[in-house]
């Protein structure tokens, strides 16, 4: 074999290995039948999932998609929550960082019981979590219930990304949180932390209750 033509070779191997990622790619893109023509620039987005973690102006709604909507609702009715996801304005209610939502609550005289959603950060080991709920400036300790880890089908991730969601995870930390203490009659603080040793996340989602 002819140098040059081994020159040639090695530059087509090359060529071929940095381009076809990139090639796969576009194809993927072009079999998705929610995505924008090819020709067109990116869209600026008007709206984004609530629980999307990215900062964005005031401009840009906060929305529930369907799919997403639809399969909340569904693992809260099947792990004992309730029929109807907790919502604020029209929206779920959230930690500040989008990272915690409390899908619901059951109440006695005696006891709260959070239910809560972890859409990133959170794992699911009981014994990396602190929680407390803060009353008329008095901290409550409470006590983690149930974790589990839960599938996210693939419509909904895929719903996700394609409205705006940047890397969602493929499941969700379902949080069962329990106090023993009487339904607050005033606003209160809900703090949820997770420590794996390699990392630290500490969530407040504030609570308005009457």
């Amino acid at each position: 074999m002819e140098r040059e033509t081994r020159l040639n070779l090695i530059f087509l191997a090359v060529f071929l290995a940095i381009s076809l990622p990139g090639a796969v790619i576009l194809f993927k893109k072009k079999l998705d039948p929610n995505a924008a023509p090819m020709y067109l620039p990116d869209p600026v987005r008007q709206r984004l999932p609530y629980m999307a973690p990215q900062w964005t102006p005031d401009e840009v709604v906060r929305v529930i998609p369907q799919q997403t909507g639809q399969w909340v609702e569904q693992i809260t009715r099947e792990q004992g929550g309730g029929n109807e996801i907790l919502l604020r304005e029209r929206l779920p209610i959230l930690s500040a960082d989008r990272l915690i939502q409390v899908a619901a609550i059951k109440s006695t005289p005696t006891t709260q019981t959070f239910y809560l959603i972890a859409w990133d950060n959170f794992g699911t080991d009981a014994r990396h979590y602190d929680a407390s709920l803060i009353v008329a400036g008095q901290k409550h300790t409470g006590k983690i219930r149930a974790i589990r880890n839960i599938p996210m089908p693939q419509p909904v991730h895929q719903e996700l990304l394609t409205a705006g969601y940047v890397k969602p995870r493929h499941w969700i930390a379902w949080i069962e949180l329990e106090f023993t203490i009487p339904p607050p009659n005033q606003p209160a603080l809900l703090q949820v932390s997770y420590n794996d040793g390699a990392n630290l996340t500490t969530s407040s989602v504030n609570l308005f209750t009457q």
